[in-house]
């Protein structure tokens, strides 16, 4: 029952941090950025309600190690997250989107380290939600939103390329990691 609880309240405040720190829609319409809103918000939904799911059809509840872990990486990830759409400021956009009226890339806090913390915090929040509502068997459903993932980060880079040229590609040279430290 406390798996439940931690897994809701975790829930609850990822998605609350995303709708109070979301800016209002700026830039130009990406239709590939948004056909991939479509495709994560699947993904999330699988990432979300497949761990419980799957611990309930096969009778294996998550024991309280998977919860714990789960516990803290999921509010890691929140709070990395929280950080990089604070880092960003009016910047961040839900939907990948050229803005051509912000004045510099952003390279410092979390974004030195890897170049999409965004997603890398998110996918840390799903990875640890995931060990709360399904223990270990929970994670396969992480993989199709990875996937996911990569494919909107791919579509980022192509806009962040376009939209800062040769800045973007010092920052790719300085900074070569996408979502996690030494892993290209």
């Amino acid at each position: 029952m406390i798996e439940l609880i931690a897994w809701l309240a975790l829930l609850a405040l990822l998605g609350a941090a995303e709708i109070i720190l979301a800016p209002a829609r700026r830039g130009s319409y990406s239709p590939r950025g948004a056909a991939t809103d479509q495709l994560m918000q699947v993904l999330t939904v699988v990432a979300v309600v497949g761990p419980p799911l799957l611990a309930l059809i096969v009778h294996s509840p998550p024991n309280i190690l998977a919860a714990t872990v789960g516990t803290v990486v999921t509010a890691s990830g929140i709070a990395l997250r929280v950080l990089a759409m604070r880092v960003l400021g009016e910047r961040f956009q839900l939907t990948p989107r050229q803005v051509n009226d912000a004045p510099r890339l952003i390279t410092t806090g979390p974004y030195s380290v890897v170049r999409h913390p965004g997603y890398t915090a998110l996918l840390l929040a799903f990875t640890g939600l995931a060990l709360i509502g399904g223990g270990p068997l929970g994670l396969l459903f992480i993989a199709p939103l990875v996937a996911g993932a990569l494919v909107r980060i791919a579509i980022e880079e192509d806009l962040l390329r376009a939209e800062f040229g040769t800045s973007h590609a010092d920052y790719v040279k300085e900074t070569p990691w996408i979502l996690l430290p030494r892993i290209r």
